[in-house]
């Protein structure tokens, strides 16, 4: 509480032995001890100083909770808690993960461990797996687990761990009421044993935690809006659950709510003034609203009261990198890459900003190592096409889009169309133009006020022969952009082939504004 952290540490050491010795006393005193100790106070009106003195304590010893894992995993908990105090985060992963396993009730652990991205996926599903719970307590396992990261399961089929046991708490049902098992007459005897479960455990499809992680799983899947409404109706039942607050702020943010965010910052600000929360959803108000530098204002807020709070120093970052301030963005990202070491995103951002700088190199080596965190992010897989697409592997470039499209959730698309593009950029550049001009069109389909994908399937149709059509989607694309003097020197160069297409004489007259109007338009790049 004084926040002495150094000598709170050397009172609880450093080992496994020092639990040993500090619960060696509360092995001494054993119910027989505890008993004896009140003879010799009655005695003690008989004269005995010493025996007095024994009873003198006010201490209810037998009223101590007996030695043994739940205690040895308080003491692991509160040198986590002092490690964290001191930024050694690695130390604190380390005994908030022995609290854990010496007690698996230990939920102030789990919190810190998997609130503070301390473990990567692996490490969080071998330390879920391991925990000594017994039969009756497998519902824990599966809400434990449904609160671990969502990295290991892909967007469409949902077989990962956490979709699994978000699943099977939802369709979980007592002992008694299992499906064909017992007769009329153990009907009584189901219901009692339901009731029983209910009121111990409550209704996991509508518990707030299990709503919260699956509003998680949706919204790492990309699924926004199905992860906005389930985080609403939760807050419309329980306005104070501060565990699904990040993701509902997150998911207004990408979906453009600027009154649900004003209003909900407010409301927070107003409740707790003195948490990261409340100044992260100011400043996801004033990102949505474009006002980056009171955004990053107010991220930075967020930061210092909780310098554990992920999202914030995240958005911290994002708002520099809005501003083009890549030297500022990347020190955000950086600090979140070492304060969150089981977080692909910080990885993900850093290798963004290296590819926005052209360094190529580097940004490979971040995309690789958020890919080894997470390999069902569709952004991953799409900055990985980018790269592949800028170094002329344009099969590589095409695998990661297919991955990546394969991985948005269809309600979801309309966000990705710019990755069908790419592909769509990549099918051309290996003069598969029928697949390319498809991928155009589903684009399109998606954003049809996008000028570029209009220009992109001219050029492709231009490049199949097909001078009309290239012509005709040259003008929409001049339409919505005016000033792109690009697509109209492509429009020239249509028209003036299509006349040349009545003229065969004519063909083979090669204009020198021709070529490098289809060079410039060639080299287009993806987004």
């Amino acid at each position: 509480e004084g926040g002495e952290w150094e000598e709170c540490l050397s009172l609880l050491g450093d080992t496994d032995d020092a639990d040993d010795a500090l619960l060696v006393a509360e092995d001494a005193f054993s119910p027989a001890d505890s008993a004896a100790s009140s003879e010799l106070g009655g005695e003690s009106h008989a004269g005995s100083h010493a025996h007095s003195h024994r009873a003198e304590p006010s201490l209810n010893l037998t009223a101590l909770p007996p030695p043994g894992d739940a205690a040895r995993g308080a003491l692991c908990l509160l040198r986590g808690r002092v490690y964290e105090a001191l930024e050694n985060r690695v130390s604190a992963a380390r005994w908030y993960s022995r609290a854990l396993s010496a007690d698996p009730f230990c939920y102030e652990a789990l919190e810190a461990l998997l609130g503070g991205q301390m473990l990567s996926e692996r490490q969080e599903r071998a330390l879920l797996e391991g925990l000594p719970l017994r039969p009756q307590d497998r519902w824990l396992g599966l809400l434990y687990q449904a609160s671990a990261k969502k990295y290991d399961g892909g967007a469409a089929g949902g077989e990962g761990s956490a979709a699994r046991a978000i699943a099977e708490l939802e369709a979980w049902a007592p002992e008694g009421r299992r499906e064909g098992e017992g007769g009329a007459a153990s009907d009584a005897v189901a219901a009692g044993q339901a009731q029983e479960q209910v009121q111990a455990h409550g209704p996991f499809a509508s518990n707030s935690d299990v709503v919260a992680s699956k509003a998680d799983l949706l919204y790492s899947r990309g699924d926004y809006a199905t992860a906005y409404e389930l985080t609403s109706a939760l807050l419309r039942r329980d306005p104070y659950c501060l565990a699904t607050m990040p993701t509902h702020l997150a998911s207004a943010l990408e979906l453009g709510l600027k009154n649900e965010l004003f209003l909900r910052a407010h409301r927070l600000v107003d409740e707790y003034p003195h948490r990261a929360v409340p100044w992260f959803a100011v400043g996801c108000y004033y990102y949505c609203v474009g006002n980056f530098d009171s955004a990053r204002r107010y991220y930075g807020k967020a930061t210092q009261l909780e310098p554990s709070f992920a999202p914030a120093w995240l958005g911290f970052g994002n708002a520099f990198a809005a501003q083009d301030e890549s030297d500022q963005a990347m020190a955000a990202y950086r600090s979140a890459s070492r304060l969150f070491a089981g977080c692909h995103l910080p990885l993900v951002a850093i290798g963004m900003e290296y590819q926005r700088t052209n360094n190529q190199a580097l940004a490979a080596q971040f995309f690789a190592q958020a890919r080894k965190v997470c390999d069902s992010d569709p952004l991953v897989h799409n900055e990985l096409g980018v790269l592949a697409y800028r170094s002329n592997d344009f099969a590589g470039a095409e695998e990661h889009f297919c991955r990546a499209l394969s991985l948005v959730p269809p309600r979801q698309r309309a966000a990705w169309e710019s990755a069908e593009s790419n592909l769509g950029h990549a099918l051309r550049k290996q003069r598969r133009y029928a697949e390319a001009a498809a991928c155009y069109e589903r684009s399109l389909a998606l954003a049809p006020r996008c000028a570029a994908t209009h220009a992109a399937l001219g050029f492709t149709r231009h490049l199949q022969g097909r001078y009309m059509d290239a012509v005709e989607h040259y003008h929409k694309a001049l339409g919505l952009r005016p000033d792109d003097v690009l697509t109209a020197d492509m429009l020239t160069v249509a028209l003036s082939e299509e006349g040349l297409s009545f003229r065969p004489e004519l063909i083979a007259v090669d204009g020198a504004a021709d070529n490098a109007a289809r060079e410039g338009f060639a080299a287009m790049e993806v987004a």
